[in-house]
Order: C-alpha cells, then structure tokens, then sequence
C-alpha cells in the first residue's frame, strides 16, 4: 500500500530532490518451481510460460486432477531421492497432491524441493463457504507450513481484486483501500483472509512473498467469464440487462496477469524509491492510442455522441452506445478510430484515488518501496462499460463459430429490456429465497447483481512502478483470442463447465 506524505507531495505535482536510487537485485534464476493449481485456467497458462521463461528449469504442476497432456506425469513419493527426468533440461512435470491436506503437500514438496511456488489454486467463484475456507485458508496455511519447512526462497500468491469489493461502486481505487471486515460473498471474504496470511508470512525463515490482486481474468482455458457469457447468447437471454450499464469495470487478458505475477517472482527482492513516483506514467494505449476513463458520473454527457463522423470522440467504450445493444458496431468501433484521440474528461473526485488526503497513509519506512509483504492490483488497465464487453463477446463469437451459425444465432437482439438495479436486486433475492426452500440452486443472486452493476476498476500505477508491469495484450485483442480458443475447443468446454457446476 501507498504510505508516505513524500509520495503523494511528488504525485501531486510538487518538484522534491531524488534522494536515492532503485536498489538493483540480483537476476533471480530458480532451477525448480512449483505452480499450485498448475491444472487450472490460470495456473496452466502460468505453467506453459514459465516453461518458456526458464527452458533449463523443472517446472511442477501440482494440483489434484490433470486435466492437460502437455507434461510428464509424476506421482509424489514418500522414499527420498529424486524422479526420474527431474533435473533435465525442459521439464514439466504433473504432481497429483492435494492443496487442503497438508501431508499431501508436504510430500510434493520433499519430491520437488522448489525454490520458487506460485500458489494459483482457488474454488469456483460461486462456491459454498466451507469449500471456499477449506481451499483458500486452509489450504494457504498449508502452502506457507510447507515452504517454511522446505526452505522455500519466494512465493507469489494469486488474490483478487474482489477482496477490497463490498458491493459498492470501486472507482480507480488502488491498493490503499482497506478490505472490507465481511466481502461480498464467502470466495472474496476467503480470498482476503488468504492473503493476509501470505503477506504475514513475509520475512519468516527468509521467506519473501507477495499477492497479486487481477481482476476479471479472461482468455485461452478459461472456464467461466467467456463460456458464461457465450451461454447467455445461446440461451437467447442477451436482450435482458442489469442496470443502465454506466459502470466501468476491469477486465484482464490472462497472459497479462501471467506476466505480472513473473515479475513479481522475479523482483520480491527489490526496493523502489518513492522518487520513482514523481515519473509520470505514459497511457495504456493497447486497444486505442490513448484513453481518458470515464467515470459512471460523466458518462451520460457521452451517451449522445458518436463514434463516426467526429474527430474528436470517447474511444473508452467497445459500442456506439453502450446503453443500446442495437446500436453496436462489431467492426467499427476499433478498425474506423485508428490514430484518434479521444478527448479528455472531468475525473470523478472520491476518497480512495489517487489525489486523497495525505491524512490516510501511514509512512512507509526509509520512504520505500518493497515488493515483499506487499499487495499489487493487476489489470489490462483498459476498463469498459460491463454490458459493452459481454456484447463484444457476442458479436465476436457469433461472427466467427460454426455453431453460432448452425442455431441461427443474432447477438444483436430484437429489443433490450432494462432491468433497474433496484429490481434486480429484490428479484434475486427472491430467487435466492426460492432456491434455498427447495433445495435448488441459482445462479441470480443479489452478489451477481451488485457484481455486474458496480463500477470495478483499479488503479495499477503500483504495480507499473514497483513491478515493470505494462499490459502485453489489449482487450479488444484478448476478446479475439479468448472468443477463437473457445471456438476452438466448444465442446471440451462445455463439458468442464457441466463438471464444474456439479463439482460445486
């Protein structure tokens, strides 16, 4: 978190001598890493990379089912020695072990003795309290009694910006805004407990470790934002909308988050001076050249304008209008604005951006920064009106799969009818109501709801100080790449989905 007078001083303007430098560190080059949760969307893209990333390495994919044929399988032993391939060159290698039992743990850890573990594992996101608990708490209390007993140099832990959400709006908001004592449902509430666990951990037997907090993850293998939303289309359910969609939110293309959390591996020893503030940070500028965020509170000026026939328009939306789903222009909204400027708009004030009072931080020592003990938000840093991403999903989809075409499917609907917050709420509640006196489940819950209404997204200027963290992929080309890979893989898809509803 940001801590110090100095730094909001430089950030705010004001011109202060540069006392000290950034503390180089030394490469950090690890011969045996572990990816907890190695089978999962994120934690097998984090695996395939880091294979490329470090060739001479054994990379180990632990989790509890393989669910991929690219690596060699090795079951965990209980004898000493080590397997088989294990210090050649190019290994990648699958350990069956179980994250909630700790002597299961324990003996993946002995096989693979790592030097570096990147703990990725974590339920469905709608999963019960207990299986949350059991796999975000208990489980980490198990990953840090392991490294500690193995010795292990550094550990990064996957978190969530979910874990500062309470259900209102998080506008720009970075890593200074306290975690709420009761989150918005038992998997955040979980996931925050978890990190803290991990960033206590810090220093302990000469253990470094950190968090890292992406937000609407998405892409290749993912089995719940992009097959969700496709479903929606399928189902013919797309002309039904939550709230007026004004709310920006924070999607992030899961190489992004991959890159983030190997610099963050990389550089847990490194300390920044707060002077490296003072730097101002160019736009990320992956999808359009340049981008001003709206905010929910400006964004209805907008609602007017065009985006052709101007020269001066608001490239931060994916549609023509994003509160009329007829008006979306699936080619347009990239292919017609190349080289333009979208013009500047008035910043929403609120307590937790970056020009907040002085009188909520608390000092950071020495006036640095460290990587170690501490939080980071990653995002594309591109966010979007909600409904506007779900949209360009659709048309993407329906443009391009087969089977989009087969069932005669239109992912621009007839008509959109508006369901106000307020309603939606009640109505879920409800459902909610309906679901737990049968003994039924539901998908439309009043957390689904606040999720989909809120304004979500971030402030990452953290972790592109501290960590050398830019966006490698924008999100109009993550859409793409995400859409084609589910195309690609329908029904394999489908068919984890079915598994993983019934799982949980």
């Amino acid at each position: 978190m940001y801590r110090s007078e100095l730094f909001w001083l430089r950030l705010a303007g004001f011109s202060l001598p540069s006392t000290t430098e950034t503390i180089p560190t030394m490469a950090f080059q690890p011969k045996k890493i572990i990816v907890i949760g190695g089978e999962g969307f994120l934690g097998h893209n984090l695996v395939q990379t880091l294979h490329r990333t470090y060739p001479d390495s054994t990379i180990s994919s632990l989790d509890l089912t393989k669910r991929f044929p690219d690596c060699k399988d090795q079951e965990p032993r209980k004898e000493q020695g080590q397997a088989e391939n294990q210090e050649t060159n190019n290994t990648h290698q699958f350990i069956q072990a179980d994250l909630t039992s700790l002597d299961s743990l324990l003996e993946a850890f002995q096989l693979t003795e790592p030097e570096l573990v990147f703990h990725t594992a974590s339920p469905w996101s709608g999963s019960s309290s207990e299986i949350c608990e059991k796999v975000n708490i208990q489980g980490t209390l198990n990953t840090i009694a392991a490294c500690l007993k193995f010795g292990v140099q550094r550990l990064v832990y996957t978190s969530s910006a979910g874990v500062v959400f309470n259900g209102n709006d998080l506008i720009n908001v970075d890593e200074r805004l306290p975690v709420p004592k009761i989150g918005c449902d038992p998997y955040n509430t979980s996931k925050a407990r978890a990190e803290a666990i991990v960033l206590e951990a810090n220093g302990k037997d000469s253990l470094l470790t950190c968090a890292i907090r992406p937000a609407g993850i998405f892409g290749p293998g993912d089995r719940q934002a992009i097959p969700g939303l496709i479903e929606v289309l399928k189902t013919r359910k797309h002309g039904v909308q939550i709230g007026g969609n004004t709310n920006l939110f924070d999607w992030t293309y899961v190489d992004n988050v991959v890159h983030a959390h190997i610099l963050a591996a990389e550089k847990l020893d490194r300390v920044v001076p707060l002077s490296e503030f003072s730097t101002s940070l160019s736009p990320i500028s992956k999808t359009v050249e340049r981008r001003n965020l709206l905010t929910s509170g400006s964004k209805a000026e907008e609602d007017d304008s065009s985006m052709g026939g101007t020269d001066e328009v608001s490239l931060v939306d994916l549609s023509t209008s994003s509160k009329d789903a007829e008006s979306y222009n699936p080619t347009g909204w990239i292919q017609g604005h190349e080289g333009m400027v979208d013009q500047a708009v008035p910043a929403k004030r609120h307590r937790w951006d970056q020009w907040a009072p002085i009188s909520t931080q608390i000092n950071y020592p020495d006036d640095q920064v460290r990587v170690a003990g501490e939080a980071f938000f990653v995002t594309g840093g591109e966010p979007v009106f909600f409904w506007d991403f779900a949209r360009a999903v659709w048309h993407e989809y329906a443009a391009h799969s087969p089977q989009a075409k087969a069932l005669n499917l239109d992912p621009k609907p007839r008509f959109t009818i508006v369901i106000p917050t307020f309603l939606a709420l009640f109505l879920a509640s409800l459902a909610q109501l309906f679901a737990k006196l049968t003994n039924s489940t539901t998908l439309f819950t009043p957390e689904k709801v606040r999720y989909t209404s809120a304004s979500k997204y971030h402030n990452i200027e953290k972790a592109r100080v501290v960590l050398g963290y830019e966006p490698l992929i924008g999100i109009h080309e993550g859409i793409q790449r995400a859409v084609q890979w589910y195309i690609s893989n329908e029904s394999l898809t489908q068919s984890s989905q079915n598994v993983d509803k019934k799982n949980d």
